[in-house]
């Protein structure tokens, strides 16, 4: 808690060695920053977000950008319920969330992942970005990122695991 006031000025240091690229210093500064946001939580300022969420938005860095949407989900996890209850916490990681998913590829995937998670917790708020996706995205989005979809969802994975039990018993008797 008392390492979060030096946290932004971190941040801020860490994103030179995710741009550099030297696999183990981009690693290394992924990792620093995940573990910052795990075991550092933001407090009602939101500078963490405001610091993580501007640069994953603006930079001109594209893997910084990817990285950083990552990081931003493990950041969303990580927060206390009481800065969840936060409706100012909300507005800003919807409007970095969107501008995400409206970039390019990489980015737009590290958007998609952290849009799943936020529409577990809050639907209300995922769904006006994703009824704005085209068709195509739309139809990824949901197969391939959300994650919780309904009883459509559990009769395609009953299906998967019967087909997949089947598979296991015949491995299993020819060992």
């Amino acid at each position: 808690k008392e390492f979060s006031k030096y946290g932004c000025t971190l941040i801020e240091y860490i994103y030179e060695l995710i741009r550099i690229k030297i696999k183990v210093n981009n690693q290394y500064g992924r990792a620093v920053l995940v573990c910052l946001v795990k075991n550092c939580p933001d407090r009602s300022k939101l500078k963490f977000l405001e610091a993580l969420g501007k640069e994953a938005n603006t930079s001109k860095y594209q893997d910084l950008k990817k990285h950083l949407f990552d990081v931003l989900l493990v950041y969303f996890h990580a927060q206390t319920d009481s800065l969840k209850e936060d409706e100012e916490f909300w507005k800003l990681l919807m409007s970095v969330c969107k501008k995400g998913v409206e970039d390019v590829d990489e980015i737009r995937n590290g958007a998609l992942r952290l849009l799943a998670a936020i529409q577990v917790e809050r639907h209300d708020l995922a769904f006006p970005i994703i009824k704005g996706m085209n068709e195509h995205l739309r139809k990824r989005y949901e197969s391939d990122y959300q994650i919780s979809r309904g009883s459509s969802r559990s009769t395609k994975s009953s299906k998967k695991s019967k087909k997949g039990g089947g598979n296991n018993r015949l491995g299993t008797s020819e060992s």
